[in-house]
């Protein structure tokens, strides 16, 4: 993904096929393949639509081409990333986003002498923009289940247990800051996990939500390094119960709506040295 120059040797080297998004790019990539003694090597061009972010524009295809016609290379494919394919409100901007693709591949295309595979949806682009799904699509969070389509079912959770229960009197304070205030007799559930496992410190003093044995209970105080509290009064739970952070009974969507955030920070939010269990049916 939106390789530097610096790596075009090790991606050769692997046999990986880099994508291209500035005249930078191919001036190195070029050297590297001729200095190599490789032609007709596949790449893929990425072609700002209205990201503004990475890509060619139509005004610079009058400069790539001459380099795409190099026998060094061959375009395997081209793409380009829609802005805001999952809001409605955007929707025109969307075609013009498709449209515009449309008439830069044709210009390519003519240019180059070929054909090539095209790609310019997302997820949500999937759902709503049928008629653009060319030669290929990115499904990328709809494999988590996370879209408009309720046929989509979730296949991620992010599970924990309760660590420790404690009861607490009415005025009290729980966790860092003294900010978790108890107005009642309270039972509070410790469970192992925090801010660098993933679990938001948007999501403390009552702002988030957990599902322990079906059933919800809010964070209390604030979210810790390794550990966040929540309130289980009135609730029947017991050290060692299971805790839903995401999944069937609380979706990621909803998490992240809690957090004030979208669904994919949460997702990529979980790091490495959170256990992953794979179950396959």
């Amino acid at each position: 993904m939106n390789p530097d120059p610096s790596g075009f040797g090790t991606m050769l080297d692997y046999m990986l096929e880099p994508e291209i998004y500035n005249l930078r790019g191919v001036e190195a990539l070029q050297k590297i393949l001729h200095r190599r003694g490789i032609q007709d090597f596949p790449l893929h061009v990425k072609l700002d639509t209205g990201m503004h972010r990475l890509g060619f524009a139509e005004k610079d295809l009058e400069q790539l081409i001459p380099w795409l016609q190099h026998a060094d290379f061959r375009v395997a494919s081209v793409f380009s990333h829609l802005v805001a394919s999952g809001d409605s409100h955007h929707d025109q901007f969307t075609r013009e986003q498709i449209q515009g693709f449309n008439q830069m591949c044709s210009r390519l295309s003519l240019a180059l002498g070929l054909t090539f595979r095209k790609h310019i949806l997302n997820s949500t682009g999937i759902e709503r923009f049928t008629d653009a799904q060319y030669d290929m699509v990115r499904l990328g969070i709809g494999l988590h289940g996370i879209g408009e389509d309720p046929s989509l079912k979730v296949v991620s959770s992010f599970l924990t247990t309760v660590s420790q229960m404690r009861t607490v009197a009415a005025g009290e304070t729980v966790g860092y800051l003294r900010s978790g205030l108890t107005n009642r007799l309270s039972s509070i559930a410790t469970i192992p996990l925090g801010y660098a496992d993933g679990f938001h410190r948007s999501l403390g003093n009552g702002n988030g939500f957990v599902f322990v044995n079906g059933q919800m209970a809010p964070t209390i105080g604030e979210i810790c390094m390794d550990m966040a509290m929540i309130d289980v009064t009135g609730l029947e739970v017991c050290e060692g119960d299971e805790v839903e952070l995401f999944g069937k009974q609380q979706s990621v969507s909803e998490l992240a709506r809690q957090a004030g955030t979208i669904p994919y920070e949460i997702l990529t939010s979980v790091p490495e040295r959170v256990k992953r269990v794979y179950l396959q049916e």
